[in-house]
């Protein structure tokens, strides 16, 4: 096992959330409690915080074995979608934690969502483009809700916005999780895409 969480640089990983997690509540505080902002301030934090995190749990799926991984058993398949599973349970309430305050706007309920579907996105992009480029699809999502998003919530907005929707916005919470279950199936049944072929 402790080979296995190595092979997945499953520590760095970890670094990576301590570090992000403390960035992100310093960050998130500032914005509060600057004058400057309003009742929007975290966006930018909600937003771009489970962008880091969401492409970290998905780039750790990077194997250097894939041609080995090809033959081993399916059970290696499950616990790859465990692992990614795990590693966002992990970030998300970790930087949950962050924005404790304001739940049903920019706070708590917005950040673990936008873990939880920026994980299944990067899982797409894993899939897709490989473990190392697992930030391209999530970048892309993120970085058009948050130039292109109107001003207003709810109904269509809500969906093809949901990184920079209030928390309580239901059809952000159902693309949000049908990402991540995409993500996840996708994960499991091909795993990244390494070279010319799929781990």
């Amino acid at each position: 096992m402790r080979l296995y969480l190595r092979s997945r640089a499953l520590p760095a990983a970890l670094l990576v959330l301590i570090a992000l997690t403390l960035l992100t509540w310093r960050c998130a505080d500032w914005l509060v409690d600057s004058p400057r902002f309003g009742t929007t301030a975290r966006v930018p934090v909600v937003a771009l915080a489970p962008l880091l995190a969401g492409s970290a749990a998905a780039a750790s799926l990077f194997t250097h074995s894939a041609e080995l991984e090809r033959t081993a058993p399916r059970p290696l398949a499950a616990l790859r979608g465990v692992q990614l599973l795990l590693v966002t349970a992990l970030y998300a309430l970790a930087l949950g934690a962050t924005v404790t305050s304001d739940a049903a706007h920019f706070g708590a309920q917005a950040m673990v969502r936008n873990v939880l579907g920026t994980a299944g996105l990067a899982a797409l992009s894993a899939v897709a483009f490989g473990a190392r480029l697992a930030w391209v699809l999530p970048l892309a999502c993120t970085g058009t809700a948050y130039l292109a998003a109107p001003r207003v919530h709810g109904g269509a907005v809500s969906v093809w916005a949901w990184p920079v929707q209030p928390g309580a916005e239901g059809g952000a919470w159902g693309a949000a999780l049908g990402l991540l279950a995409a993500g996840v199936a996708a994960g499991v049944r091909w795993g990244p895409r390494a070279g010319s072929g799929r781990a």
